[in-house]
């Protein structure tokens, strides 16, 4: 009898340690995907974050070429406006498209 309780002690036993082992093993997959998330995600912000300033510096340039360019060429200035509100155009596209990349 003494055996029969020991044998199903035992096998209760193991049964919660088998329980036991699938709920860590389960865990280190689920630790594994929350860093890898965590990890793409700040990649991406820092990817943003650098074409945000590689932006600012193209509009920075290319206002300075338009002031230089109307200074010097004041007849021409208008074709200059032009040319810029076309490139500042496009950036207000890429801050668009970013920005659906972000909430992506």
């Amino acid at each position: 009898m003494d055996n029969k309780k020991n044998g199903k002690e035992q096998e209760i036993k193991t049964m919660m340690m088998d329980e036991e082992a699938i709920k860590k093993s389960m865990e280190v997959p689920s630790q594994a995907m929350e860093m890898v998330i965590d990890t793409s995600k700040k990649i991406q912000d820092v990817s943003l974050d650098y074409f945000r300033q590689i932006e600012k510096i193209q509009r920075d340039h290319w206002s300075s070429i338009s002031k230089l360019m109307s200074t010097t060429l004041p007849g021409e200035s208008k074709l200059w406006d032009a040319q810029i509100k076309l490139v500042e155009g496009s950036f207000d596209m890429l801050d668009r498209l970013m920005a659906v990349g972000k909430k992506a």
